[in-house]
């Protein structure tokens, strides 16, 4: 009569001795592999979802925002001024329209791919609408380090009426 090793060596270790512990290990091992399967199918389609709803947003942001361009370059500049100041006092506009007279200094959000697919269609978007804008840049960043002008003053800085029908600043900000 022979004996028996009590465990075999490597992976069959592993295994239970009887049927039944092996079937059971047998379905644990299905279920956790069907249970990835469709949490993995289910995250790529969330994502595929979310990244396509950003890029129409982006697209119908940015139609918008270049006929607000548009809007305040035809504009004679005494009255542009004159017209800020009283969309402001009748509540403000769908975009937050502020006059400079050089760049302000942005920073960007970190390289992410959502962000940066936003940004290129957004860029491409307005340059398709306004093709005399040559030196566009567009950036996002989020509202707490979004400065409005060129000596770093911040829009967390200016009365809330001027900017909250504009901005998403609370409770979850979202990038600009």
């Amino acid at each position: 009569m022979s004996k028996r090793p009590d465990k075999a060596p490597g992976w069959r270790a592993w295994l239970p001795d009887t049927l039944l512990g092996r079937m059971t290990w047998l379905m644990v091992i299905g279920v956790l592999s069907t249970q990835g399967l469709g949490n993995w199918l289910w995250t790529h389609q969330i994502s595929a979802g979310v990244r396509q709803d950003s890029l129409l947003a982006a697209a119908h942001m940015a139609t918008s925002a270049s006929a607000t361009v548009r809007y305040f370059r035809d504009l004679p500049s005494a009255y542009r001024v004159i017209l800020i100041e009283q969309l402001r006092s009748m509540g403000g506009t769908r975009f937050f329209v502020n006059v400079n007279s050089s760049e302000v200094p942005v920073i960007p959000l970190r390289q992410k791919e959502l962000a940066d697919l936003v940004v290129s269609s957004v860029e491409h978007a307005m340059l398709e609408n306004l093709p005399s804008l040559a030196q566009l840049r567009v950036q996002m960043t989020m509202p707490d380090k979004l400065s409005i002008s060129p000596g770093g003053t911040l829009v967390t800085d200016l009365p809330s009426a001027w900017v909250e029908s504009s901005l998403l600043t609370q409770p979850r900000p979202a990038p600009l």
